[in-house]
């Protein structure tokens, strides 16, 4: 990357003494004022003998630094670690089993029978006659008075308009078939047919008909009605007497006991014990390296600048390029 950074300063340098050379219009590129006549140098009239006649431009030499990377070879020290093995002295625990004799003791639920007098109370069932009243309903029959519709048909006489076909019959005359063609002389062209005339009249009649007539009619039925009737009856009533009665149960019962038993019971101890192992440690160590480091460093190089020639002689002639051509 420094190295492009060089490359496009060193074109950068180049331009800008291209664009100096060429700002002028007279080619010699002098853009100031002429110190010698005070006018700018756009015209060869001007009649100052430093601008008089165009020279050719001349190339110098210059030289400029660029940064250049370098690799370059360092000692440095760099800690690593390599595995030991080494003895260690550790301690563990065997469990060792023992046998003991201990005490126990413990508690028996032994059993016992008692006699006891045992006084409960007792329910009995006493009977009673009472007497107690209750209703009920008892059936009657009675006649009643009802309205009821009757329908009766009666005959109405109505007039009524009926149609009537009234016809008669007519002799007319028809053509011939067209079978006979008139074959004879007595066949005539025409025969006389009987044709029945329709006729429809209407006229008035009376008719006797049957028409439904309603009536309301008066009637009587028996009804069963029943009637609250009070009553008295015997009846049995039980209830309840308690009373205290003694009697004698036999009940078991049950006595703690306690009892001592030997008994042999394996119990475990710890015993410590010494032993040697074989570990493995990482040991570091220091240890010299030589590494190559990237290293920006400025070198110097040689370009070519073109330079008014004439304006180098006449120092007073032109000051920008004056500065051009240190």
């Amino acid at each position: 990357m420094l190295r492009h950074v060089s490359i496009g300063i060193c074109a950068v340098v180049l331009l800008m003494a291209i664009s100096e050379a060429r700002a002028c219009p007279c080619g010699r590129g002098c853009a100031d004022a002429c110190a010698t006549c005070g006018s700018a140098c756009t015209d060869t009239a001007c009649g100052c003998s430093a601008c008089a006649a165009p020279a050719a431009p001349q190339c110098v030499q210059r030289t400029c630094y660029v940064p250049t990377t370098v690799m370059e070879t360092r000692t440095i020290t760099v800690t690593k670690c390599r595995p030991e093995t080494r003895q260690q002295l550790c301690v563990s625990y065997r469990m060792v089993a023992e046998t003991k004799v201990v005490q126990c003791e413990y508690t028996r639920m032994v059993p016992q029978t008692q006699v006891r007098t045992v006084s409960c109370p007792v329910q009995r069932v006493v009977y009673e006659t009472v007497q107690k009243q209750y209703t009920v309903m008892v059936p009657h029959c009675e006649m009643r008075q009802y309205t009821r519709t009757v329908c009766r048909m009666v005959p109405v006489t109505e007039t009524r308009t009926i149609c009537e076909t009234v016809g008669h019959w007519e002799c007319r005359a028809m053509p011939a078939p067209a079978a006979c063609g008139g074959c004879a002389p007595a066949c005539a062209p025409q025969c006389v047919c009987r044709v029945w005339v329709p006729e429809t009249v209407q006229r008035q009649v009376q008719v006797t008909c049957m028409r439904p007539a309603y009536e309301s009619v008066p009637y009587q039925c028996p009804v069963t009605v029943c009637l609250p009737e009070v009553r008295t009856c015997s009846i049995q009533v039980c209830h309840y007497v308690t009373e205290m009665v003694s009697h004698q149960v036999t009940c078991c019962s049950y006595v703690p006991q306690r009892y001592v038993v030997p008994k042999q019971v394996c119990c475990y101890r710890c015993v410590p014990e010494s032993q040697t192992q074989l570990v493995t440690v990482m040991v570091p160590y220091q240890e010299v390296q030589q590494i190559q480091v990237p290293v920006c460093k400025l070198v110097a190089q040689t370009v070519t600048v073109p330079v008014c020639p004439s304006c180098c002689a006449a120092a007073p002639c032109c000051p920008v390029h004056r500065r051009c051509c240190r």
